[in-house]
């Protein structure tokens, strides 16, 4: 029998999990239908390249704004505007038919998706304990690789019938709908359906600094230089930052590398695709269900995290499929090789975006858990920037070979990082809330 509390938390992310899907089964429609677009619209690779650049540099900024309104906005209004207004701009997308225009409704794309996760983690937040909420976090994010599992399949069988556009019309309803039921699905908080907060007092701001944060400026700036002044912050960031731009490399231009640079065929690529989209499915959940064990075993820990073990090993792995990507995969390559090489880049860049995620939220109080996300997802949300039109630059004037290597490159320096902080404290934000305490 399903306690009231559990029978509320799979209404929350049953509904997450299936919005935060169509956002980003919208937001890569783009790139799904890519060879569809080149064809009819006859783009060049810095179209493609601004095109996607132009959406994420709106999402970073989106996702910054969003994650500070998540401690003052709920999330059950947030997650279903940002979705509605995702599926409205990719219907006004299926029917243009200029470059400037696909740049300019991309960007106002990216605006609207910023929302999206941001509210995802403030739900996840308060009503999931450390000990429990990696495995949640990596089961929403599961979403967007069961997104771009499906979704390449699922949209070149549409665009076969109906056109590229008739696809991503598709999407767009899809997310119209799902918008339209999610505000009245999601509840914000145990408290919002008359439970008692799970959340442990160390986690909780008492009430004057709760009211002052709200209202005093003073305290506004306080918590505020309590975050930007914590390292783990900054370390955090340039994880995040490396690692969403070696996930972007890939999910964008890691088939168009394989085809272009390797002279592998269409089917070859593709196949390399769906492998890194299930490596990632499979590191998003494991991730997320392996560290919180070791959270439950080794408890929070002052100094580090618990959650470091598997973190090295992630990034280590990551470090070693780029290696073997750029240096051992041709023509004469296995073919299982080559889908054993995507399947370990899903499985080992997925776990560092969703663990470096985890840790810039588990590791905030609660009423600064937003605001400390939106600055690690900005950072992210640069390291997406980066991998657009730079990383296409590069292979336009030199060659894939040399944007892979870049990629490698970040992901050693990544690694060097993980080594140089195995005992640091990676606490952030709490220096304000203990001097009220």
């Amino acid at each position: 029998m399903l306690t009231l509390y559990n029978q509320w938390r799979l209404i929350n992310v049953g509904t997450l999990f299936i919005g935060y899907g169509l956002y980003i089964l919208n937001r890569k429609s783009f790139v799904f239908l890519l060879p569809e677009i080149i064809e009819d619209e006859h783009l060049k690779n810095n179209d493609l390249g601004t095109i996607t650049s132009s959406l994420t540099l709106a999402y970073s900024i989106s996702k910054f704004i969003g994650g500070i309104l998540s401690d003052q906005i709920s999330p059950r209004v947030m997650f279903p505007l940002g979705l509605f207004a995702t599926g409205a701009l990719s219907l006004q997308f299926s029917v243009s038919t200029s470059v400037q225009s696909f740049i300019l409704v991309s960007f106002l794309m990216g605006l609207a998706q910023g929302v999206g996760w941001p509210a995802v983690a403030k739900v996840l937040k308060q009503w999931y304990p450390q000990s429990e909420i990696g495995l949640w976090w990596s089961l929403i994010s599961a979403a967007a690789n069961v997104a771009g599992t499906l979704g390449p399949l699922g949209l070149a069988l549409l665009a076969i019938n109906f056109g590229w556009r008739g696809a991503m019309q598709f999407c767009a309803g899809g997310a119209i709908i799902v918008a339209a039921t999610a505000g009245f699905m999601i509840r914000s908080s145990p408290t919002d359906v008359g439970l008692p907060s799970i959340q442990t007092s160390s986690d909780q701001p008492n009430k004057s600094t709760d009211d002052a944060g709200r209202g005093d400026s003073s305290s506004v700036l306080q918590n505020l230089w309590a975050i930007l002044s914590s390292p783990a912050l900054w370390v955090i960031s340039l994880l995040f930052l490396i690692s969403n731009f070696l996930v972007n490399g890939i999910t964008d231009w890691g088939q168009l590398f394989l085809i272009q640079e390797k002279g592998l065929s269409h089917t070859t690529g593709s196949s390399f695709t769906s492998a890194y989209s299930l490596g990632a499915t499979v590191g998003s959940i494991t991730s997320g269900y392996i560290t919180d064990k070791l959270v439950a075993k080794y408890g929070r820990r002052r100094r580090g995290t618990s959650r470091y073990p598997w973190l090295l090993l992630m990034v280590a792995l990551n470090l070693l499929s780029l290696h073997t990507l750029r240096n051992y995969i041709d023509r004469e390559a296995y073919q299982e090789l080559i889908l054993l090489v995507g399947l370990c880049l899903g499985i080992a860049q997925k776990s560092c975006v969703v663990l470096f995620g985890i840790l810039a939220v588990e590791n905030s109080p609660i009423h600064l858990s937003g605001t400390v996300h939106a600055f690690a997802a900005l950072a992210s949300s640069v390291g997406g920037v980066l991998a657009g039109l730079p990383l296409t630059y590069i292979s336009q004037h030199y060659t894939w070979s040399h944007a892979l290597y870049c990629m490698e490159s970040a992901s050693f320096l990544s690694l060097v990082v993980m080594l140089l902080i195995r005992r640091m404290n990676m606490r952030i934000g709490y220096q304000s809330h203990q001097k009220t305490d």
